[in-house]
């Protein structure tokens, strides 16, 4: 029973996510069903986690379930119907040489096999535990909403309740159907990295304009160790590994975009680049990393960054100044143990830090138990000639992986622990593995395309589309 429930939670969450993708697509492009799927889980758990926060204040319990459904199909349904009206493609086939099916076996007995040993052998970690699923299971026991007084009890600040609510609100509608379950939640975090790998596929086939490089960087996905295996891997219920995909769909689009601008996919980027900051803080971070690596990849395009960066911003900035000012208005106030106050007389003070804290980076690029060989491949793939194709990404790639790191080391000079390369120590790892995963797309990308192996056409139009 609890699988068929939380089936139930997770198709109702997919049908919102896939309106809100076919109505943000552009005119006259053909999605693939990969895609679809992956973004109707990264919209999908947007959309019912902003809906469950705002009706919460009104509704709860089953009144405010059967809301967020009824929403949900709604929404579903005006996707729908706006494809028809706006001549949005959905591209349905398998492929059909040994070759590809032979791979599309592989890839999927990879996610199979990390599915239920994930799921079933690795327990929630710290943040997991007592940052997210502490809050989802009070909004479960509050009728699907998080009581006000939990903003303001100065017993629960261990539980950063300035965090913003994806995640936690994404496990109590999963909990709204079969009631409190860590286990089962976990789901929530797995859904998150099949809908990673499903981009992976579809931006490594597409950018490349070859199936095989699609396949490699999906595979490539599997064997960065950290994310299997670590302490913040996939399975862990950090916030880590679902803000790296939501990151990676944003540079997606957002390179899509400067690649063809008439095919008005910066929307996509946007939407996605407001959720980060519903994620989790560092998500700001991510957010302006990612307006930063549209300026400097935009001088390519011949266009003028503004036009690029406009609508890329607002929807980010409209999230960030909400959730602040919400807090404000709730009287929560945000832990300030972690980091001292951003001052230019704190920032004299603790710039010689800079030197550790780039040593400090220097030995986690090179950490093959944690990394394997993504980040020396990484760096070959910028400095390497690689493909035609790759050479128009490169500079939107490197900048999207490069920036939001350098921000990371300069974060650590406002560090307020005693010794603060423990905290470098402690969270750098994790901070890296948000952009680990446009890592691996830029790996796939400079990879040679063998002659005559699995050509795919270009998707950013109608059309005959190989991808499924």
């Amino acid at each position: 029973m609890d699988i068929l429930l939380s089936a139930v939670a997770f198709v109702l969450l997919m049908v919102a996510g896939s309106g809100v993708a076919l109505l943000a697509m552009p005119r006259r492009r053909t999605v693939t069903t990969t895609e679809l799927l992956s973004l109707s889980v990264f919209f999908g758990a947007a959309f019912v986690s902003l809906v469950s926060f705002v009706l919460g204040f009104l509704l709860t319990g089953s009144l405010l379930r059967f809301a967020v459904s009824i929403a949900s199909l709604s929404l579903g349904v005006l996707g729908i119907l706006s494809r028809r009206r706006r001549e949005i493609g959905i591209a349905m086939r398998l492929p059909g040489d040994v070759p590809s099916i032979l791979a599309l076996g592989i890839l999927i007995g990879l996610v199979g096999f990390h599915l239920v040993r994930l799921t079933f052998h690795h327990t929630l970690g710290w943040d997991g535990l007592f940052v997210w699923e502490f809050k989802a299971r009070i909004a479960s026991l509050s009728g699907g909403a998080i009581p006000l007084s939990y903003y303001t009890d100065l017993s629960t600040t261990w539980s950063h309740p300035e965090y913003p609510l994806l995640l936690p609100l994404s496990e109590a509608w999963l909990y709204s159907w079969l009631g409190p379950n860590q286990q089962m939640a976990k789901l929530v975090f797995l859904l998150f990295s099949l809908a990673t790998v499903g981009l992976l596929f579809t931006a490594g086939s597409r950018l490349s304009g070859c199936r095989w490089q699609g396949f490699l960087a999906a595979t490539l996905f599997f064997f960065v160790p950290v994310t299997i295996l670590g302490d913040y891997g996939i399975s862990s219920g950090y916030a880590d590994g679902p803000l790296g995909g939501y990151y990676l769909a944003c540079v997606i689009y957002l390179v899509e975009h400067l690649e063809k601008p008439e095919g008005k996919t910066v929307l996509l980027a946007a939407i996605l680049a407001a959720v980060l900051p519903w994620i989790k803080q560092e998500g700001a971070i991510l957010w302006l990393s990612l307006l930063f690596a549209a300026i400097l990849a935009s001088g390519r395009t011949g266009r003028h960054p503004l036009k690029t960066l406009i609508p890329l911003a607002v929807p980010g900035l409209l999230v960030i100044v909400g959730w602040q000012v919400l807090m404000g208005v709730f009287g929560t106030k945000g832990v300030g143990m972690d980091f001292i106050e951003i001052t230019s007389t704190n920032l004299g003070k603790n710039l010689p830090r800079l030197i550790d804290i780039g040593l400090r980076m220097r030995n986690e690029l090179i950490d093959w138990n944690a990394w394997g060989f993504l980040w020396p491949a990484f760096i070959l793939a910028l400095v390497l000639p690689g493909s035609g194709r790759f050479g128009r990404h490169r500079l939107a790639l490197a900048g999207a992986v490069i920036i939001p790191n350098l921000f990371y080391m300069c974060v650590f000079v406002f560090s307020a622990w005693q010794s603060f390369l423990g905290h470098v120590d402690v969270s750098l790892p994790r901070l890296m593995m948000q952009t680990s995963f446009t890592a691996v797309l830029a790996i796939a990308l400079a990879v040679p395309t063998p002659r005559g192996t699995w050509p795919s056409s270009d998707t950013s139009t109608t059309g005959a589309n190989p991808l499924a």
